[in-house]
């Protein structure tokens, strides 16, 4: 059917750009927890790589198009394959999700995240709760300003 093709395939071009970009992010959070120098200069670097990654990854998730060619695969439902039908629906979660985010949001929270993990770190091994204390209300607080975002009323 032409309407699927006309819309499946582009849809699915744009969610491995999506996944590439993802596990680039992801490359980037463990080269960060394994590799990366402790000093602080180093942990902001990647924690603005990341945020600006993040956002980038961010913008290419919810684009209009996706729900545009979303909408069109769930009028055809039924002619869809069982597992086209699984794509587009966890496709549709996603981009929901996603999109009730905005982007400089997304992209403070995952740098905020980056950077504690550096002062985690040494707050762990010096047994010391007091330095890593107020990047982790940082983050519990980001945490809350996600789920109203996301408009959750029992859990997600």
């Amino acid at each position: 059917m032409k309407a699927i093709e006309d819309n499946y395939i582009p849809l699915t071009e744009q969610l491995k750009k999506i996944f590439y970009l993802f596990t680039s992010q992801w490359l980037l959070e463990w080269d960060q927890q394994v590799n990366l120098p402790g000093a602080e200069s180093c942990a902001k670097l990647r924690g603005a790589q990341i945020g600006a990654l993040a956002e980038t990854l961010h913008a290419a998730s919810t684009e209009e198009r996706i729900h545009t060619w979303l909408k069109a695969l769930e009028k055809h439902h039924d002619a869809l394959t069982p597992d086209q039908q699984v794509v587009v629906r966890e496709a549709r979660r996603d981009y929901d999700l996603k999109a009730k985010l905005p982007a400089d949001f997304v992209a403070k929270k995952k740098k905020a995240t980056s950077e504690a993990f550096h002062v985690w770190a040494e707050a762990r091994k010096n047994n010391d709760y007091a330095s890593f204390a107020p990047y982790l209300k940082r983050n519990i607080d980001l945490s809350l300003e996600e789920s109203a975002y996301q408009e959750f009323k029992d859990n997600p």
